[in-house]
């Protein structure tokens, strides 16, 4: 997908993190500059990684295994250009979305691990955007939060759903920090 010619949509920080803080600011959710201080500190350490094409929705239950072992990628609808890095993380991402397991740390790093060396064939990666990968996954949560609530309306969610999302993603950040 390098080589697509054509324009593709350029996702910043409005899309991954600032639709998300605007909704909780029209929720009036009292936790908002905790969210909105760690988005911050999230685009501040990714903002300069390599652009380019992004699927933007790349995990496993977009990828189609037929019988005869060929792989398919499917929903296209939020290619983009933005961090291709991004649909590493998502694949190799395995965490629980709305329960935080400490496992799934763990889990992540082993499949990146296993993944980077195959991806470095055809992808040049540096060093240094490969310890971002798990700020690719608490972005993540940022985008889908704000992509969930657009779909569902503001009421789909409530304070408990948020402070437990809040605390999924401190969380995260406490455990990557070791």
């Amino acid at each position: 997908m390098n080589k697509y010619g054509k324009y593709l949509i350029k996702r910043d920080k409005h899309f991954f993190i600032g639709r998300y803080i605007e909704i909780l600011n029209k929720k009036g959710y009292k936790k908002t500059p905790e969210f909105e201080e760690y988005g911050d500190a999230l685009w501040s350490g990714i903002k300069d990684l390599p652009r380019g094409y992004c699927h933007g929705d790349m995990y496993c239950g977009n990828i189609h295994k037929t019988p005869k072992g060929d792989l398919y990628i499917l929903d296209f609808d939020t290619s983009c250009e933005s961090f291709p890095l991004y649909d590493i993380a998502l694949i190799c991402n395995r965490t629980d979305y709305f329960n935080y397991d400490e496992q799934g740390y763990g889990k992540t790093k082993a499949v990146f691990e296993r993944m980077l060396p195959e991806y470095i064939k055809h992808n040049a990666v540096r060093c240094a955007e490969t310890s971002v990968i798990f700020d690719l996954i608490a972005l993540y949560h940022f985008a889908l939060q704000a992509t969930i609530i657009e779909l569902y309306g503001l009421d789909c969610v409530d304070a408990a759903f948020l402070d437990k999302q809040l605390d999924w993603l401190c969380r995260w950040r406490e455990q990557c920090r070791k």
